[in-house]
């Protein structure tokens, strides 16, 4: 079955083919690209294909994130050994615009910003609380879905509320809950925005509710 697909840059298509691997269709032309064995992308479901050409597939039975960079038909996993995830459990990956990539996990948020994958390790934000103490950004959190603004600011949706970020992620700008926002409850599953008004719609497991933000997208 196939679990996702999404255009690149260049308009080629891309599909995740569950227990297969990718397709890509290219001037009408598909071409099959198939894992090497030691990957296993049996329950894959998501992936998001950056500016560099590269595929990042949430891996299944927590494996991390596996990677196919199309420039030179290589395949990779992060871990957190390796490459210094939060956690193995990845929840969700967002791209920037600035194309760095954003992987939440169920214990945080880690960065992404690097040209060669094989050495490449995540940078954890860290966030200053009232007190002056320093933790790592949702640390024992379960980040369940991202997405970005206008401005770069990343709005990112856990079990606990919906959250605006700076741009790097040093600092919270904004919370909502139900405690303090029209929100029926504080499961945040998926967030859009819309470009051109900068409005925010939060998806939770009861119903839809918008915010309006003033960080929309530039007309060219």
């Amino acid at each position: 079955p196939y679990s996702d697909l999404q255009f690149d840059q260049e308009g080629v298509l891309w599909v995740l083919v569950d227990q297969q691997g990718l397709l890509q269709k290219r001037d009408n032309s598909w071409k099959n690209i198939i894992p090497p064995s030691n990957i296993s992308l049996n329950g894959a479901q998501k992936m998001v294909v950056n500016q560099q050409g590269q595929i990042w597939i949430i891996a299944p039975n927590n494996q991390g994130v596996i990677i196919y960079n199309s420039t030179n038909n290589t395949w990779y996993q992060l871990s957190t050994i390796n490459n210094n995830l939060p956690s193995s459990s990845v929840t969700s990956i967002l791209e920037d615009k600035k194309g760095t990539m954003w992987v939440g996990t169920n214990n945080g948020i880690g960065l992404f910003d690097c040209s060669e994958l094989g050495n490449c390790k995540a940078y954890l934000p860290q966030i200053k609380n009232s007190n002056g103490f320093a933790g790592l950004l949702f640390q024992k959190e379960i980040v369940n879905t991202m997405a970005v603004d206008g401005a770069n600011q990343k709005w990112v949706g856990t079990n606990n509320g919906c959250w605006l970020l700076s741009e790097d992620g040093s600092q919270i700008l904004q919370r909502f809950s139900k405690n303090n926002s029209p929100l029926p409850n504080d499961t945040i599953l998926q967030i859009c925005i819309a470009p051109l008004s900068g409005e925010v719609f939060m998806n939770t497991n009861n119903q839809l509710v918008s915010y309006r933000s003033s960080a929309n997208e530039t007309i060219q």
